[in-house]
């Protein structure tokens, strides 16, 4: 089945809750404002309605249903039959914020496809789609990059180790490989390759003991060792 003929992700029932919970608790909307934005809405009509709760609590008004205004009041009257989770709010807004990524992300790709047949350098192609990638799947989650940003960071981090002899993470007691690698860092995995007997073991309880002593919490775990 080709792109063009499946359905975008969406959760109507999820927009609908959303959109219920603030009108039974117009103070919720004070939670939802900073991780929702009307483009998350899959149906036109609750975007609507959620720009125009926007509109009026900018101008310092209640969500009253004959302030809505036409068409609108009656969308939004049609909200309130029903009992929704206001406690969760925050929760159901990541969740339909997850749901609209997955829909422009699935575009991204449609509009890359469609690029692939023209004309333009591939590599500028890549580079394009991985740059809207990052933007759309760094909204709110802090910390995504591409592989050379990360590996030019990492240079330039044991670069300046190497030269001032600090380290971002917690150094080992081998200084070669503090050089290496920065220290231990959270995040990184870390493994140590060798034929039997050469020692991996009494390496990793090396390094466990030396970041103990250094103040970090280690711990030891062995599926072939009593």
């Amino acid at each position: 089945m080709t792109a063009e003929l499946r359905q975008f992700p969406n959760n109507v029932d999820l927009e609908r809750e959303i959109l219920g919970a603030i009108m039974q608790d117009p103070v919720s909307f004070t939670e939802a404002l900073p991780v929702l934005d009307s483009q998350y809405f899959y149906l036109e009509q609750h975007r609507r309605i959620f720009d125009r709760m926007k509109q009026l609590s900018a101008a310092g008004h209640g969500f009253e249903f004959h302030l809505f205004g036409g068409e609108i009041s009656a969308m939004a009257f049609a909200l309130c039959d029903g009992s929704y989770r206001t406690t969760e709010l925050a929760a159901l807004c990541e969740s339909l914020k997850a749901i609209w990524q997955r829909r422009e992300a699935i575009k991204y790709a449609m509009e890359f496809e469609d690029a692939c047949f023209g004309d333009e350098e591939i590599g500028g192609l890549v580079s394009g789609i991985q740059t809207r990638l990052l933007k759309l799947f760094a909204l709110g989650r802090g910390s995504l990059s591409s592989i050379g940003e990360s590996a030019v960071e990492s240079v330039e981090a044991i670069e300046l180790a190497m030269k001032t002899g600090k380290f971002a993470g917690v150094p080992s007691h081998m200084r070669r490989l503090n050089e290496m690698i920065g220290g231990f860092r959270k995040g990184n995995l870390i493994s140590i390759g060798a034929r039997p007997g050469i020692g991996k073991t009494a390496l990793a309880c090396c390094f466990t003991h030396h970041l103990i002593l250094k103040g970090a919490k280690g711990l030891f775990v062995s599926a072939e060792m009593t």
